[in-house]
Parts: C-alpha cells; sequence; structure tokens
C-alpha cells in the first residue's frame, strides 16, 4: 500500500509541479525525477509481487532489484541537475549537463554495479537474500552523492534570494536528506532482514513529494514552515484513515452484511476525518487569525481619531508595512482622491488588468505559474520598484478601487499565502473606511461651496448694482479731460478698477451658479488647441514659453466649455507665477485606471508648504504678481468644482521657488446627459481666469 501510493503522489506532484511553469528546467528535471521515482517504486513492487510466486528459484525479483538500482543511481543525479537549474535559470541544457557531469558519471558507475551478479542474490546455502560487494559500492556511491548534494546546497542556501532558497529547499534539500535516511533504512533492512523498516524510507520520500506539491507548486505557501504544518496535517488524517478503516470494517463485519461492511467503515472514518481536517487547519491558523484582529482593531481606532482621508491612508500605509514586516508600502487609491498617483501610472494597462484578473500577486507566483497575457509586465513592475507583492481591492474586481503594493520584507524571505490573506482582508476593511470617510469629505466639501456660493451671490449682485452707475458715469464722460491731464489719468485709472470688480463679479456669479455639465465626447487635441487660442496672447505678453504635448488620442466624455474653463484657469495661474524667459507645459495623458490626465507645470515661485492645503478653499489667495492685482480666491475653486461635476480630481504639488504641478484626472467615460449646457461658462476670456 506504502508503495502503490508513493508512486501515486511523486507522478501527481511531478505533473503538477511541471504544469505550474513547464519552461523552467528546473521543474523539467524535477518531472523527470518523479517519473524516476515512480518507476523505481514500481521495481520494487514488481520485485515484491515476484518474490511472493517464486521464493526460490525466481530469477525476476532480483532482476527487477537490479532495475531499482539502476533507477535509484540516476535519482542523485538528477538531484544535482535541480540545483543547477535553480541556481543558474538562463543556462543551456548543455552547460547544465556540464555542470553536473561528475556526478553524472559517478551515478552510471553506480549504475553499472547493479549488472553484476553478486549485486543481489539468493544465496542457495542460507535460503536468505544476500548482497554482495557492488551492493555495498551501489550504497556507498549513493550516499556520497545525497550526503554531497545535501551539503552544497545547505552551505550556500545563506547566499540566495528567500525565494530560491525556499525552492532549493523544496526541490532538491529535503529529497536528498530523505533518500539518504531512506538508503541507510534500506541497507540496515536488507542486512537485517527486517524488510518492514523499508516502509519508513517511503514514508519520507512521500511527504517530500507533499510537501513540494503544497510548498512549491502552489501558491498557498510560500515557506517550509508552513508546508511542513500542512504536511503533518494530512499525514495525521492519512494516518487516522489507515487505523480507523480497517478496525470499523472489522466491527461492522460483525453486525452487519459483508457487502457494506467497508462502505460503512469508510463512511465512518471519513467523516471523523472531515472534521479532524477542520480542526486541525482551524488550530494551524490560530495565529494568523488572532494577528488578522489585532490588525483590524488597529485600523478601527485609526479611522476614529483621523478624519482627513490622505492622511488615513498614510496612517494605513504605515500599518501595513508594520504588520507584513516590509519595508513601504503604498495604497493606490483609483476612486475619489488619488494617492501616489505616480506609481498608479507606473503600472500600465496590461499590468493593471493581469493584476485585477488575478487578485493578488507576488513575483515568485508569478514565476511559478502559467498565468493569463500581461503578467509578464506584472511582473517587470514589480521588479522594477521592488514590490514584494501587489493587490486590488475588491478582490476579482475589473475596477478595483484600490491597488495596495507591498515592499520587499526586510528578513529577505516573500510575503506568504496566510500573510496576503491577512492584509487583503483588513485591506477590503480599510477601503470601505476610505469610501465612506471620502463620501463624508464629500458632502462637507459640498454643503461648504452652496454655503460660499450663496455668500458670493449676493455679494455679486450688490457689487454689480454698486459698480452700475459708476460704470455709466465712466462711459458718459469718456473724452471730456484733456489727455495727458490729471483728470484723464484719475478717469483712465477709474475704468481699470472698473473692469477689475467686473471681473470679480464675473467670477463670483460663476463660481454660484448651479452648473449641470453637458457630456459629449472630446478630443485631446481640440481642448488643447482652444486653450492655445484663449491663453496664447496671455503668455506671449509675459514673455512666457507655452507649451502642449499630446501624449495621448483618446476621446474622453466632458463639457468643453467647463474643461476649457478650468485649464483656463490653471495655466493663468501658472504664467502669473513664472518669470519671463520660464515655461508653462500642459500634459495630456491617459492612465491605468481609464481616466484622462491633465498636468500643467510651471517653474515659477511655488507655493508656501503651509498655502498648500489650502490653495482649494474660497477667497483664499497668496497672488501678490501679475498684473500687479491681488486675486480674488476663486480660480482654483472653480477648478475643483469643474472636476467635481466630471467625477474626477485634482491634486496640486510644488515646492516653494522651484515651481507648481496640477494634476486633474477625469473619468474617460461618464453617464450621458442630455441637459443643458452650462452655457454661464461660455465667456472664456483672457482676464476671466483669474488666479486664486
Amino acid at each position: 500500500m506504502f508503495l502503490e501510493l508513493l508512486i501515486l503522489i511523486a507522478v501527481v506532484v511531478g505533473a503538477a509541479v511541471l504544469w505550474a511553469s513547464p519552461r523552467q528546467r528546473a521543474h523539467q528535471f524535477f518531472f523527470v525525477q518523479s517519473l524516476a521515482i515512480a518507476s523505481w517504486a514500481t521495481a520494487i513492487l514488481l520485485s515484491v509481487a515476484g518474490s511472493a510466486a517464486d521464493t526460490v528459484t525466481g530469477a525476476a525479483p532480483y532482476n527487477w532489484l537490479r532495475v531499482n538500482g539502476v533507477l535509484g543511481a540516476i535519482i542523485p543525479a538528477l538531484g544535482w541537475l535541480i540545483v543547477h537549474a535553480l541556481l543558474e535559470p538562463a543556462a543551456s541544457l548543455r552547460r547544465l549537463v556540464s555542470r553536473a557531469a561528475p556526478w553524472l558519471v559517478l551515478g552510471a558507475i553506480s549504475a553499472s554495479l547493479c549488472l553484476f551478479d553478486t549485486f543481489f542474490f539468493l544465496n542457495p546455502a542460507s535460503g536468505r537474500r544476500d548482497q554482495g560487494l557492488p551492493y555495498v559500492a551501489h550504497a556507498i556511491i549513493n550516499a556520497s552523492s545525497y550526503t554531497a548534494l545535501s551539503w552544497y546546497v545547505w552551505r550556500g542556501l545563506s547566499r540566495q534570494p528567500a525565494a530560491l532558497r525556499l525552492k532549493l529547499r523544496l526541490l532538491a534539500l529535503n529529497f536528498a536528506l530523505a533518500f539518504l535516511l531512506m538508503l541507510a533504512i534500506s541497507v540496515v533492512g536488507n542486512f537485517t532482514g527486517f524488510y518492514i523498516v523499508k516502509r519508513i524510507g517511503f514514508a519520507l520520500i512521500a511527504a517530500a513529494f507533499l510537501s513540494v506539491g503544497w510548498g512549491a507548486a502552489f501558491s498557498h505557501f510560500a515557506s517550509s514552515s508552513q508546508a511542513a504544518f500542512a504536511t503533518l496535517r494530512c499525514a495525521i488524517v492519512a494516518l487516522w484513515i489507515a487505523v480507523a478503516v480497517p478496525i470499523a470494517s472489522t466491527w461492522a463485519s460483525r453486525h452487519f452484511a459483508s457487502s457494506v461492511d467497508l462502505v460503512l467503515g469508510w463512511l465512518a472514518c471519513s467523516a471523523i476525518a472531515l472534521w479532524l481536517n477542520r480542526t486541525l487547519r482551524e488550530w494551524f491558523r490560530r495565529n494568523h487569525a488572532r494577528a488578522t484582529k489585532r490588525l483590524r482593531q488597529a485600523i478601527i481606532e485609526t479611522a476614529r481619531t483621523e478624519p482627513h482621508t490622505g492622511k488615513l491612508i498614510e496612517k494605513f500605509e504605515h500599518l501595513l508595512a508594520d504588520c507584513s514586516g516590509t519595508d513601504r508600502c503604498h495604497v493606490c487609491v483609483t476612486s475619489g482622491e488619488p494617492h501616489d498617483v505616480k506609481a498608479y501610472a507606473a503600472l500600465g494597462a496590461e499590468a493593471h488588468a493581469a493584476l485585477c484578473q488575478l487578485g493578488s500577486a507576488t513575483p515568485e507566483r508569478l514565476d511559478r505559474w502559467q498565468l493569463p497575457p500581461g503578467h509578464e509586465h506584472l511582473s517587470r513592475y514589480l521588479r522594477t520598484h521592488g514590490f514584494g507583492a501587489a493587490f486590488a481591492i475588491p478582490l476579482g474586481s475589473p475596477s478595483p478601487s484600490m491597488i495596495v503594493c507591498l515592499g520587499a520584507k526586510r528578513d529577505g524571505w516573500p510575503l506568504t499565502f496566510p500573510e496576503l490573506d491577512r492584509l487583503q482582508n483588513v485591506a477590503e476593511l480599510m477601503d470601505n473606511i476610505l469610501a465612506r470617510s471620502r463620501l463624508t469629505e464629500q458632502a462637507a466639501l459640498q454643503s461648504k461651496m452652496a454655503h460660499l456660493a450663496m455668500m458670493s451671490r449676493g455679494l455679486a449682485h450688490d457689487l454689480k448694482n454698486l459698480i452700475t452707475p459708476v460704470s455709466s458715469f465712466l462711459i458718459h464722460t469718456d473724452g471730456r479731460y484733456q489727455p495727458g491731464s490729471v483728470e484723464a489719468e484719475v478717469h483712465a485709472a477709474a475704468r481699470r478698477s472698473v473692469r477689475i470688480m467686473t471681473d470679480y463679479v464675473r467670477e463670483a456669479l460663476f463660481f454660484s451658479q448651479r452648473l449641470t455639465p453637458r457630456f459629449e465626447r472630446l478630443l485631446p487635441a481640440q481642448i488643447a488647441e482652444s486653450v492655445r487660442e484663449v491663453l496664447g496672447a496671455r503668455a506671449r505678453q509675459r514673455g512666457i514659453a507655452l507649451s502642449l504635448h499630446l501624449e495621448t488620442t483618446t476621446s474622453f466624455s466632458a463639457d468643453a466649455v467647463l474643461v476649457q474653463r478650468m485649464l483656463a484657469n490653471l495655466i493663468a495661474n501658472a504664467i502669473d507665477a513664472s518669470q519671463t524667459g520660464q515655461a508653462v507645459s500642459l500634459h495630456i495623458r491617459t492612465t491605468a485606471g481609464d481616466h484622462i490626465q491633465f498636468v500643467v507645470t510651471d517653474s515659477g515661485c511655488g507655493i508656501a508648504p503651509e498655502h498648500v492645503g489650502r490653495i482649494f478653499d474660497a477667497y483664499f489667495t497668496t497672488k501678490e504678481f501679475g498684473d500687479d492685482v491681488r486675486g480674488f480666491g476663486l480660480g482654483l475653486t472653480i477648478a475643483q468644482k469643474i472636476a467635481e461635476l466630471h467625477h474626477g480630481t485634482i491634486a496640486a504639488s510644488s515646492t516653494l521657488g522651484s515651481g507648481t504641478t496640477m494634476t486633474v484626472e477625469l473619468p474617460v467615460r461618464q453617464l450621458p446627459r442630455q441637459l443643458p449646457s452650462a452655457t454661464a461658462a461660455a465667456n472664456l476670456s483672457p482676464a476671466s481666469a483669474s488666479a486664486s
């Protein structure tokens, strides 16, 4: 029974490892080694069957034992090929064979010893199976090869990366040690005649295969201890079935018909085995559950004390990095206010699609598995940025609301499946908390904007009523004063002041309106050209180089008038913040999250750190440059309002004295609405693009 089980396990696990990554040389050699071990066990099985048929004169059992010896000599040589293939994954087959040549030659010598008649024979004088000198030499050579292989792998483990150390242990070291112990047990059994002890050796080989099956072929385990725990759990369940089924069947045969006693025994023992398996799994996962509970409690406590979404994300990143033992963590929120936009944009469309399909990925898993198209882009992204894992939340969603990227672990080991499972569990809680935080902030912002709009509307109407008679008087008295006189200069200054006040009123009225965008399909080139027409003269007048960079031709849904107004406000701010000879640029590109991105960059005076968080507040302004007129403080507020109307985001990054970058992201697709356009925004003049 042990041999049949070993044959089945060897073939299944070897095929699973090959299927997981058929192009890797190490997995190919491991599959060949698995077939050799299965054939080796089959030869033993046939030898036992032949011995039972003819124990005196039959030569068949000893021929099968010689076949077993030949296969046993090949197995350590294949182990050396596996090790060299793991250490040099890009090496050619010729180079790998040359590296393992001494051990291949030694294996061939050991195999040739099995052909001698005195290797294993029946002694007519004693009636016992005897082993001659060829058998002793064969055992010594094999033991030396396994010992050297174990020493070579163990000595080099500390110099290898964690993932490679794991593979070396699973695919080479545990087999070398298992066969070394099995060889010692076999020699003792053959020379003492206690052949039953050889079953222990077969159990060692089966355990080695099971550890590979869980730890190497499948992504559920990524550490030797987890594979050992799983192997122990299955071994306990298998031992229960092996012991309990015969006992239960014997008892059932005394009380029931012989045709149903085995069935009843299997049913009873299988039910208990299922309970035992579940109990052991829960016991092994108890620490994992406690760690998950502690982390969830820490996240909930953090959310209670931090109302600001951006700072909450930063605290969540620190929590995830600490609990996973990694050097850093990036939480990229793909809905609402983007966090770590650069890292998310670098992901790319192909890698983004592969991550959405997989749910989670580690470099080790991507190397082991046959994965969907795009996984090579995802693997390149993880390795380029030094990430140890990435996963999308919610799991299985084609449009995740959050992507979490974890750095490499500080101890050098890869992130294991239980660790990723715990992190994904708490990340879904984080996603819910962040969604609620964003909704709360959005509701507060809308309430604040409504209150400010009401104030602006009243103020604008009052100012308009006050300006009207003054403006009428200035028009009526135009040309009545002698050019160059004091009265003419005062008259011109008054007209200039009225014009500026009129612009302020127009800006306040626009801000106070309840705008409803009319979405239509727009081309980036169309928007860029309209912005150039509106602001080109203003840039030339101030000696600023205005450059437009179209990095995409993808159309998007938006209200053309509102988007033009938003970009005009941003670029006008950048022009006013720049000095003669400097440049202002507009980049239009698409991102991995199906968004179109507008990036306005200048190298002007920049914004002080203490002011960056307030620049979108209505009537807040630091403008003390450009036209010698202080800003009214609504330009960026209007830009934010337009971005919100398009279900997009706007963010600022600035360094005092070095310049400012404004980033707007709008969805490429919007819900179609056939409603009146925001015609109030039609007055898009350079003067109305007031700076904040």
